[in-house]
């Protein structure tokens, strides 16, 4: 894709996100909604910083597994101890993100 296609694609997108002002939910009229007003922001930033990590993990074993890193190989057979935490991480995420609801 040209570089010229890519900034319009960008900025198009900013002009048409820009019309995204009024958020109802985040604006709430009743009560209830009101006492759930930080379940929904406690939910929003919970899920930012997971996809913000994901991100950074993502970027760190592409720059260190990358086809021309000849030193690492990346393959794992058997890890008892990886296999826990991806196991344990996504449960107790959903158990951090349960309680609260």
């Amino acid at each position: 894709m040209s570089k010229i296609k890519s900034l319009l694609l960008l900025f198009g997108s900013l002009i048409l996100l820009s019309g995204c002002e009024h958020m109802e939910v985040l604006n709430p009229k009743g009560p209830m909604a009101s006492s759930l007003k930080w379940l929904i922001i406690y939910s929003i930033i919970f899920m930012l910083v997971i996809v913000a990590v994901v991100f950074i993990l993502f970027a760190v074993f592409a720059y260190k597994y990358r086809y021309t890193n000849t030193t690492q190989s990346g393959k794992v057979h058997h890890s008892a101890l990886l296999e826990t935490i991806w196991f344990t991480v996504p449960f107790i995420i959903l158990l951090a993100l349960a309680i609260p609801t």
